[in-house]
């Protein structure tokens, strides 16, 4: 009987130095670095030194501190948007020149960007109405050929504003054409809206000389001219094999 209490004395001091030494044994694990991983242990705080119960002091601290610093920035970020927007409305409102110049850079652009957004709008609202018609050009693209003509016609006539000629006239450069006046031009071009801007290209214009821009400036002298240049061998190779990559090599 003795030997059964004696070996379930033992088991009993066996578990509870088994306890001792599981919890005073320090949790490892691993963080990762810039160099790369390191070992570190947890520790219970009754294992911790003095320093490095002050160091997590610190850290506590240290995040304590950073959430008070965001709430500080979140709520002063809040402040400048609704003193800005007030600044915003008080502007459009008397339109002060003083308040103006106080503004920061972003918000002057600000500004901008809503005058030209409620001048476009009130343009669309005013002409809508208005049915589009065949006028004269507002900018004619006059060459020159294989520069990238057909890339910046493939480009405006992305722009919602531009309204691009369906083919190239070849109207200043045909004596036929030119003598029959505006009213065998304008067919010619694409029906715009008084706010939109027509555009026309033919390129052989730049070859003519000074017969051309003499013809434009008699028939259309409001119109602007666009000219687009290239390195001449390049152009010239692209005018002798036309869709030939090789030539350029």
């Amino acid at each position: 009987m003795w030997i059964a209490s004696f070996v379930f004395v033992a088991f009993i001091l066996l578990l509870i130095i088994y306890g001792n030494y599981i919890m005073n044994q320090s949790e490892g694990g691993v963080i990762y670095e810039e160099n790369g991983w390191i070992e570190y242990e947890i520790k219970q705080d009754y294992q911790k030194t003095t320093r490095e119960r002050d160091r997590d002091k610190l850290l506590v601290e240290y995040e304590a501190a950073k959430r008070t610093l965001s709430k500080v920035f979140q709520k002063f970020q809040r402040e400048l948007k609704y003193q800005l927007i007030r600044s915003l409305l008080y502007y459009e409102a008397t339109q002060s020149t003083v308040l103006y110049k106080k503004l920061p850079t972003f918000a002057k652009h600000e500004i901008h960007l809503r005058s030209l957004i409620k001048r476009s709008t009130d343009i669309r609202t005013r002409n809508r109405h208005k049915p589009a018609v065949q006028r004269a050009p507002d900018v004619i693209g006059i060459g020159v050929e294989k520069c990238g003509t057909g890339a910046l016609r493939a480009l405006l006539v992305m722009h919602p504003m531009i309204k691009v000629a369906p083919k190239e006239p070849h109207f200043f450069d045909r004596p036929y054409l030119y003598k029959s006046g505006l009213k065998a031009y304008t067919p010619m071009l694409a029906k715009v809206l008084p706010h939109e801007i027509s555009f026309e290209k033919t390129p052989a214009y730049f070859n003519w000389g000074l017969t051309v821009p003499e013809r434009l400036r008699e028939l259309v002298p409001n119109a602007k001219l666009l000219l687009v240049l290239c390195d001449p061998t390049k152009r010239t190779y692209s005018n002798l094999c036309p869709g030939d990559i090789d030539a350029y090599s």
